[in-house]
């Protein structure tokens, strides 16, 4: 058995994976996902998803503040001045 076989080997045995048999693991990995496992990882991407829209959305309304209150500070600069 080479290193790499070897590797493979221990790694399997040690996931609990030695006694399945390997071309079932293939199937498996090849076979279409049922329509809930598809659902799961949907939902999960929306989640994912609508995590970054809130950090967007956060990051533009305090964007939007810093704008104002720069505004305001500018024009009641500017007002003094004259």
């Amino acid at each position: 058995m080479c290193a790499c076989h070897h590797y493979l080997w221990r790694h399997w045995r040690n996931a609990g994976l030695a006694g399945v048999n390997m071309i079932d693991q293939i199937k498996d990995y090849l076979r279409l996902p049922s329509a809930k496992e598809l659902a799961a990882k949907e939902l999960e991407m929306a989640h994912r998803k609508l995590l970054v829209a809130l950090s967007a959305q956060e990051y533009a309304k305090r964007m939007g503040d810093y704008h104002l209150d720069r505004i305001k500070r500018l024009t009641a600069y500017l007002k003094d001045e004259t």
